[in-house]
């Protein structure tokens, strides 16, 4: 009866899986007095490939204008559940937004956009671990305080 019951379990949890394993999605996670709130996210390709070039796009509105801005990514991978995990690359982890884009530093209010492509490496580990479902979560500060927030969902292959 306990195998019974531990096989109806696994099989719910895959199903489960299977069902909330989407292709490339984004939303806001900014709250309600942050100055940045994100209108569009796109990516180039999906799913992603390592290593490649990931074409990206990206727009925000400001409520105010800012001086800086720096984002700080933490990683999650889907196996049955949401798994934190630790950065491929600590560029991809903590970097400076004005340096993705110059022309945006300072951030005057107002709607902002920028797109550019950033080079991805592959991580020295196996394809089975690399390939599936991630989510990033994003925090925008602007020094050390934070100002917006976005969650994306998206898959790789190696």
């Amino acid at each position: 009866m306990a195998l019974r019951s531990s096989v109806n379990l696994l099989a719910i949890c895959l199903l489960y899986q299977l069902r909330t394993s989407n292709c490339f999605s984004w939303d806001d996670c900014s709250a309600a007095h942050e100055p940045v709130t994100f209108k569009e996210i796109s990516i180039g390709q999906d799913p992603v490939k390592l290593p490649g070039t990931l074409q990206y796009q990206v727009s925000m509105h400001l409520s105010s204008p800012l001086s800086s801005m720096t984002a700080e990514v933490t990683l999650y991978k889907k196996f049955l559940f949401w798994w934190r995990i630790p950065c491929f690359d600590s560029s991809i982890c903590q970097f400076d937004v004005c340096e993705l884009s110059t022309s945006m530093c300072p951030f005057n209010s107002g709607l902002i956009s920028s797109s550019g492509e950033m080079k991805l490496l592959r991580p020295s580990m196996s394809r089975i671990l690399l390939n599936g479902y991630y989510s990033a979560t994003i925090i925008l500060k602007s020094f050390e305080t934070k100002v917006g927030c976005a969650n994306i969902y998206f898959n790789i292959r190696a």
